[in-house]
C-alpha cells in the first residue's frame, strides 16, 4: 500500500491570532479548532503574533492544560449540565473547558478573574445567550473544589490528581467506581488504552503509566562534554534540563553541533548499535533527524544517510543535520539506489506514541484499536520498502515510542518471520517520573529491537 503522506497528521498548523485578541479569545479559537477535531488532534502551533509576552505565555498554557486534562475536564463540567455535552454549541464547549482548567489546574488565576473572563468571552458573538449558563457551571465547578491536598489518592472518586503532584478533593464523588473506568476519567487516557494497559502490564503499573501522563515534560539536553553550569543535571549521567534556557537554547544549538535536545528514553535506541562498525547506515523514517546526529556521534567513521517518507519534513531533517559532512539526506524515493549495500538499517517507524503522552499530548485522544491496525500495517509495509536494502550480512534497528506489543514484540517476532532474522537485542523502555517526583527523574518511554540474519 503507498505511504500516506498527510500534513494534517504530522505538520505544524497555525492558528493565526486576530487584531485587538488577548490570550483567552487566542486559545480559545485554537480550542474550538481542536474541538472539530476530536479525538482525531495533532499537534498544532498556537499562533500568538500580536500578544505580549505574558499574554502569549497564558494562551500557550491555557492550550496546553485543555489538551492534557480534557477528559477529566469535560467529566467535571458535565455534572453540571442539564443537556448532554455534545448538545451544548462548540464555542461554548470551548469556554467551559478553558474556564475549568483555569479553575482546577492553573492555580495563579483567581477563580473570580476565571469566571468572570469566561462569561465575557461567551457575551461576545453568537453565544451571548450562553452566558448564564457558563457562569452558573463554573461557579458550582468552583464549589465542587473543597482542598488543594498533597498527598492525592487515585483510588478514590473524589480526588482530581494534577501533573504537580497535588489533587483537588472534591466536595463529591464524580469519578467511576470501576477502577479503570476511574483511571481514564482522571488522567484523560482512553478507557480502551488503559484496559490495555491493565492487561499487559497489571494494576500497579497502569496507575504508573496513567499519572506519567499527566507530567509536564521537561526539554533535555545532550551531546555535551561538559554540563552547561545553568542546566540541572539529570539522573541519567549525560543528560541535562533545560529549564528556563528556552530562549537561548536554539543559539546554543547552532554554536555547538554535537548538541541535541533528546529524552534518554529516546536515545537508548542508538545505544544499542555501539558495538557495531557499519560502513553504511541509512535511516528511513528520520524526521527531524534527531537520531541521524545521535548515529553520526556514535558511529563517525560511518556514512549516514538519511531520509522521511513523509516529504514535507525533508527540509527541517536538511536543515538539522546540515552541519554533518558524514551525513546526506536523500527522497525517499531514490532509496533503491542503496539496494543490498546497507550495513544498518534503522526504521524509528510512525506508531502511536503511547510511550511519550507526557510530550505529545494529543497522541492520547487519537489512541483507537482502529487507529493501531493502520500503524501496524504502515509499519510493515516501511519494512517491505526498505528491506532490499540491507547487505546480506546488514543489521536492522527496528525502534518505537511505543507501549503496545502489536507495534513492538509482535512487530519483530512478524520481521523474524518474514525475513529470515534473530533478534539480536531487545529492551522496552518504560517511561519514568510520575507527579511529585523530582523532574530529574523523568524519562519518555521506547521499544527498540536490533535483528540480525539467521546463522549470521
Amino acid at each position: 500500500m503507498p505511504h500516506p503522506d498527510q500534513p494534517s497528521q504530522t505538520a505544524t498548523v497555525k492558528s493565526k491570532a486576530a487584531p485587538g485578541s488577548n490570550a483567552r479569545s487566542v486559545a480559545l479559537a485554537h480550542i474550538v479548532q481542536r474541538l472539530q477535531q476530536y479525538p482525531d488532534l495533532h499537534p498544532q502551533k498556537l499562533e500568538t503574533t500580536g500578544l505580549n509576552p505574558k499574554e502569549a505565555g497564558l494562551a500557550r498554557a491555557l492550550d496546553a492544560v485543555v489538551v492534557r486534562y480534557w477528559s477529566p475536564l469535560v467529566h467535571v463540567i458535565s455534572q453540571h449540565l442539564s443537556r448532554p455535552w455534545e448538545r451544548l454549541d462548540i464555542r461554548v464547549q470551548g469556554i467551559l473547558l478553558l474556564g475549568a482548567g483555569q479553575l482546577l489546574y492553573l492555580d495563579r488565576i483567581p477563580p473570580h478573574a476565571a469566571i468572570y473572563e469566561s462569561v465575557e468571552l461567551t457575551r461576545r458573538g453568537k453565544t451571548a445567550k450562553a452566558a448564564s449558563l457558563v457562569n452558573a457551571v463554573l461557579r458550582k465547578v468552583e464549589a465542587l473544589r473543597v482542598e488543594l491536598i498533597e498527598d492525592p489518592d487515585i483510588n478514590s472518586s473524589c480526588h482530581l490528581p494534577r501533573g504537580d503532584g497535588k489533587a483537588w478533593l472534591l466536595g463529591r464523588a464524580i469519578f467511576d467506581e470501576d477502577p479503570i473506568k476511574r483511571l481514564a476519567q482522571q488522567t484523560s487516557h482512553s478507557e480502551e488504552l488503559v484496559r490495555n494497559w491493565h492487561a499487559l502490564y497489571g494494576p500497579d503499573q497502569t496507575r504508573i503509566l496513567c499519572l506519567h501522563g499527566l507530567v509536564e515534560s521537561p526539554t533535555i539536553l545532550t551531546g555535551f562534554h561538559d554540563r552547561p553550569e545553568d542546566m540541572m543535571a539529570h539522573d541519567i549521567p549525560g543528560f541535562a534540563l533545560v529549564g528556563n534556557q528556552h530562549d537561548k537554547i536554539s543559539k546554543l544549538l547552532s554554536k555547538h553541533a554535537h548538541w541535541r535536545i533528546q529524552d534518554p528514553g529516546s536515545a537508548t535506541t542508538v545505544m544499542q548499535t555501539e558495538q557495531l562498525q557499519p560502513k553504511l547506515i541509512f535511516d528511513a523514517c528520520a524526521g527531524r533527524g534527531t537520531k541521524t546526529r545521535q548515529l553520526a556521534l556514535t558511529h563517525p567513521d560511518a556514512r549516514i544517510i538519511s531520509s522521511d517518507i513523509a516529504s514535507h519534513r525533508l527540509s527541517q531533517l536538511r536543515k538539522s543535520v546540515a552541519h554533518l559532512p558524514s551525513v546526506e539526506v536523500i527522497d525517499y524515493q531514490d532509496r533503491f539506489e542503496l539496494a543490498g549495500k546497507v550495513d544498518l538499517l534503522m526504521l524509528d517507524v510512525p506508531c502511536s506514541n503511547t510511550g511519550t503522552l507526557a510530550r505529545r499530548l494529543e497522541a492520547r485522544h487519537r489512541y483507537n484499536s482502529t487507529h493501531l491496525k493502520e500503524l501496524v500495517a504502515l509499519q510493515r509495509q516501511i519494512v517491505a520498502d526498505t528491506f532490499a536494502l540491507l547487505h546480506p550480512s546488514g543489521k536492522l534497528l527496528y525502534a518505537t515510542c511505543s507501549l503496545c506489543t502489536e507495534e513492538n514484540e509482535e512487530q519483530v517476532d512478524w520481521i523474524c518471520r518474514q525475513h529470515r532474522m534473530r533478534i539480536a537485542q531487545q529492551k522496552l523502555h518504560l517511561p519514568k517520573g510520575v507527579p511529585g517526583d523530582p523532574i530529574t527523574l523523568y524519562q519518555d518511554g521506547a521499544f527498540a529491537a536490533l535483528l540480525t540474519f539467521q546463522g549470521s
